[in-house]
């Protein structure tokens, strides 16, 4: 009963093999699938069996999808260590817990916990970066307190989850919290073009609230 898109195996016994969507997971992939069937709709209003240039009508159907200019806010999850054996080791390790902090952050109840497809991820040498965006527009408090909340979930969720599994000392984890301008230009060394901003600001923090950006190394 507690499950929120339940797709259920055809043999037995009957499991449902979608047990791990939540409702933040859940809103992402109904608003894929509308973009994916509003792009169908479009591409049959288009005449796609008459049109000889039918790659370009195809072709918004696969965009890339532009994560970092979706959420006001992002949370920044650095892994690092001094050698790429004990990287790999150290980055498999937390990657297959992040699914249990998405569920710490759901327990607050903000719009939408999105984690971010590995291809958006940033990986530079013994260097890995995870990235969650966060909505958070319908809570009362200030956007500070949901820094404070967020910060707060993460490091309990490092001393409880990952601090024991560190077993060389050069295995680091370093969390912070940008502002979704921030995360953009950082993941993609690009500034939000003001039209992209202008689209997208329904996403954007209530006026007048401020984010600063703070990091923890552990």
């Amino acid at each position: 009963r507690r499950h929120v898109m339940p797709i259920v195996t055809p043999v037995n016994p009957m499991m449902n093999t979608t047990h791990n969507v939540s409702l933040s997971t859940y809103r992402v992939i109904m608003g894929e699938l509308v973009r994916g069937y509003s792009c169908i709709l479009s591409l049959c209003a288009g005449g796609i069996e008459n049109n000889e240039n039918c790659q370009n009508l195809w072709s918004p159907l696969f965009e890339r999808t532009e994560f970092f200019s979706w959420y006001p806010t992002y949370l920044k999850i650095d892994v690092s260590s001094d050698n790429s054996v004990t990287q790999t080791r150290w980055k498999g390790l937390v990657e297959s817990r992040l699914r249990h902090l998405l569920q710490r952050l759901q327990n607050f109840q903000f719009i939408c916990v999105h984690l971010c497809a590995d291809e958006n991820n940033a990986t530079t040498g013994n260097h890995h970066s995870f990235y969650f965006g966060i909505d958070a527009r319908n809570w009362k408090g200030s956007l500070e307190n949901v820094r404070k909340l967020v910060m707060s979930s993460v490091s309990q969720w490092v001393s409880e989850e990952l601090e024991w599994l560190r077993d060389d000392a050069t295995m680091k984890i370093l969390y912070s919290m940008l502002r979704g301008e921030v995360a953009h230009s950082t993941n993609t060394g690009k500034r939000v073009k003001r039209k992209q901003r202008k689209a997208q600001r329904h996403h954007q923090a209530r006026e007048g609230d401020t984010l600063n950006i703070t990091s923890v190394t552990t």
